[in-house]
C-alpha cells in the first residue's frame, strides 16, 4: 500500500468513526459506554482513537518508515487530555 492509499484509509476510518459518536451521542444519553472496552465512555474513546489518528497523520504527513520518537509528535491540542 502506498502513501496516498494510506491516507485514503485513515480519511475514510476516520469519517467512519466520526459518524459512529455522532450515533452513540444521538442515543440521549449524557456521555454513552463503550460496550466493547469496560469501563470506557465514548468521550474515553475519542480521546484514545483522537491521539492514535493524530500519530498516524503525522507518520503519513512526514512519509516516515520508521516509528517517530514521541518527543518529536506535534502537540495535543489546548485543552486535551493525555490518552489512557
Amino acid at each position: 500500500m502506498d502513501h496516498v492509499e494510506r491516507l485514503v484509509v485513515l480519511r475514510t476510518e476516520t469519517a467512519a468513526f466520526e459518524k459512529a459518536v455522532r450515533r452513540a451521542f444521538d442515543l440521549g444519553e449524557p456521555v454513552p459506554a463503550v460496550p466493547s472496552c469496560p469501563g470506557w465512555s465514548v468521550t474515553d474513546l475519542v480521546r484514545h482513537l483522537g491521539g492514535v489518528h493524530r500519530y498516524l497523520a503525522h507518520v503519513l504527513r512526514e512519509r516516515l518508515t520508521v516509528p517517530p520518537d514521541p518527543a518529536g509528535l506535534p502537540p495535543r491540542a489546548p485543552g486535551t487530555a493525555r490518552t489512557r
